[in-house]
């Protein structure tokens, strides 16, 4: 479990590593270069990658983890609605939990229609949080 201002460093030393499973990288200032070097690790499961200064462009490398059932976004802030189509393509990602506060109620249920039977999950208003 880090909180590393350098943790992206590391992330890069850890490239194509078959062992990690599940990395919890919450505020630890990581970037697109991060999270490319964590789309080479073919077992991911669950990553934890709120709180950081992420785009939508910095997060379309995850759609090659074919093991990735949970993610969590909840305060990247950057995030919009243009995200759905990369999140969509995640095959078999079972919760995404992220800060929908900003996004309309529309794009809240395309993002919701989009990823069924995935579980989303709006870190912003956890009581209202809809499974499917």
């Amino acid at each position: 479990n880090l909180r590393l201002k350098g943790a992206s460093a590391l992330i890069k030393a850890m490239r194509n590593s078959k062992k990690a499973t599940h990395l919890p990288l919450a505020r630890c200032h990581i970037d697109g270069a991060a999270i490319e070097a964590l789309s080479t690790m073919p077992n991911l499961e669950k990553l934890e990658i709120g709180n950081n200064n992420l785009t939508n462009e910095d997060l379309k490398p995850l759609t090659k983890l074919k093991k990735l059932r949970f993610l969590e976004l909840q305060g990247c802030r950057e995030l919009t609605a243009e995200i759905i189509p990369t999140l969509s393509q995640i095959d078999g990602l079972k919760r995404v939990k992220l800060s929908l506060d900003s996004w309309s109620p529309q794009d809240q249920k395309r993002l919701k229609q989009a990823l069924l039977p995935c579980e989303v999950l709006d870190h912003d208003r956890p009581d209202e949080s809809e499974a499917k």
